[in-house]
């Protein structure tokens, strides 16, 4: 039943004849199969990959996290692209105003010597665009901050820059002005927002005016003289610029309470006293427009003719209305009103020395 010792020998002895038929595989040759394609389509999708004009985008359902580099690829794909800031909101830092319209080469700084000669001069800039009642307006606050702007670099000793004033507001910042003006010797005023005539006397509207009768306009609005008014202290020079000759949107919604008043077309003209000069964006009757390039024609003929070294108070005004008069095609017109002394010539900038 067993086989004896000598058949156990040989049989140990001599190789199978099954080992030379079929030769075991080499280990190579053994897992080329499995692994050779596999490695294959790898190689074809990393070649294939950066060919993608796709960004690679992680769902939360792939097993493998994207590299190192393919992380930084992504955030910086999924980076917004730079943004300009709403010129109507008030920016966490003061922005430089820039249209092309006032891409203009900086005014010349105004020497120590200039600002003793021509003495100490201040202004009080007043934009009003995000009234309660009305649409808000795109330019005042746009405008103001470029009035405002050029005087500092034109070396007014103190710019005061308010926003969207109420009517308490208003009052408050032309009373301080006032006694301000009142130890200078320029004093300037600028305004751009809605303004309003009734029987023939002009007023400002501030941003929480209703101005629901004509009879409301005498107690939610501030007076034209009042503001003219404000400049009376000063020594040399007294100048009230108004750019608020535009349509009024009170008058579609206003009750007429006396139908013996009379409400016009823009600001009517005006007659003032004691060596003061009133400049309007357009002259009385007229609406000025708000042009499209971030601000009024009105405000880019002036800050162009302001940086103009060597131009004369009175002749600066007379370029600022042949500029206006190009701007918009002979459709505005800008005018001024009252008269300045003539013991002196008045510059914002000197002429070069």
């Amino acid at each position: 039943m067993f086989p004896d010792r000598e058949s156990c020998l040989r049989r140990s002895t001599k190789p199978a004849k099954s080992a030379k038929a079929e030769p075991a595989p080499t280990r190579k040759q053994a897992e080329a199969p499995a692994v050779k394609k596999p490695v294959k389509q790898v190689q074809k999708v990393a070649e294939a990959k950066p060919k993608s004009k796709e960004p690679a985008v992680l769902k939360k359902s792939d097993a493998r996290l994207p590299s190192e580099a393919d992380q930084t690829t992504l955030v910086m794909q999924s980076e917004p692209p730079a943004t300009k800031l709403d010129r109507n909101l008030e920016p966490a830092a003061p922005q430089p105003v820039v249209t092309a319209k006032l891409a203009l080469p900086p005014a010349e700084p105004v020497t120590a010597a200039d600002k003793q000669t021509l003495g100490r001069r201040i202004a009080l800039i007043i934009g009003n665009s995000t009234y309660a009642g009305v649409p808000v307006l795109k330019n005042p606050a746009t405008d103001a901050r470029a009035i405002a702007d050029t005087l500092t670099g034109l070396g007014f000793e103190k710019v005061t820059l308010k926003l969207d004033l109420d009517r308490q507001a208003t009052w408050a910042a032309l009373a301080e002005f006032a006694d301000d003006a009142a130890r200078a010797d320029w004093a300037v005023v600028y305004y751009a927002g809605h303004g309003i005539e009734l029987d023939g006397q002009n007023y400002l509207i501030p941003v929480d005016a209703k101005l629901d009768s004509d009879r409301r306009v005498l107690f939610e609005t501030v007076p034209l003289d009042h503001v003219v008014e404000a400049t009376a202290g000063a020594r040399k020079f007294r100048l009230v610029i108004l750019d608020a000759c535009r349509n009024n949107p009170f008058l579609q919604t206003m009750t007429r309470v006396a139908s013996t008043r009379s409400i016009g077309r823009g600001l009517s003209r005006v007659e003032p006293q004691g060596g003061v000069l009133v400049a309007y964006a357009a002259k009385a009757g007229e609406v000025a427009l708000d042009g499209d390039t971030g601000n009024s024609p009105f405000v880019v003929a002036l800050i162009e003719q302001l940086r103009q070294p060597g131009v004369e108070v009175g002749f600066l005004f007379r370029k600022v209305r042949d500029s206006v008069l190009d701007l918009t095609n002979g459709t505005q017109e800008p005018y001024t009103y009252g008269s300045l002394p003539g013991r002196e010539e008045l510059y914002f900038n000197p002429p070069a020395k």
